[in-house]
């Protein structure tokens, strides 16, 4: 059975994993042209266009032999999808762990991960647990 410990190693591991892919891709975008890219198919041929204005719907048209630009704009809308999916999936995690946190209570020594439903017991008063004869939820 998966304990709230190892979801949060998994999210932990996961996080470096797409906080060391939007650097990459940040980087790596820095090289590229300017602009993205639009494909078009007019009768069974297609056409690749440059958009480097917002406003600007049709593009500049890109000739055949242009292919290494017609890639690396290509790489550049790759680039720019995966670090806006990487930036959502990173938030949610971050929501996911704030949660997690909430659950799990660190001992004081740091190295124990305690459950606070199964802290209850333990906290209470001596007199009170002396008291509570179902002890349905005490730690053993």
């Amino acid at each position: 059975m998966l304990q709230i410990q190892d979801i949060v190693c998994t999210l932990k591991n996961r996080e470096k994993i797409l906080e060391r892919a939007i650097a990459i891709a940040h980087k790596s975008e820095k090289s590229l042209p300017s602009g993205r890219l639009r494909i078009n198919h007019n009768r069974g041929v297609v056409e690749y266009y440059r958009i480097t204005d917002k406003n600007d719907t049709r593009g500049k048209y890109l000739k055949k032999n242009d292919i290494e630009f017609i890639k690396k704009l290509a790489q550049k809308d790759y680039f720019d999808k995966q670090i806006k999916c990487a930036k959502k999936e990173l938030e949610e995690i971050r929501k996911i762990q704030k949660i997690l946190q909430g659950i799990i209570e660190k001992e004081s020594s740091g190295s124990d991960i305690l459950y606070k439903s199964d802290c209850v017991y333990s906290m209470m008063r001596e007199e009170r647990k002396k008291t509570d004869r179902t002890n349905s939820f005490k730690q053993s």
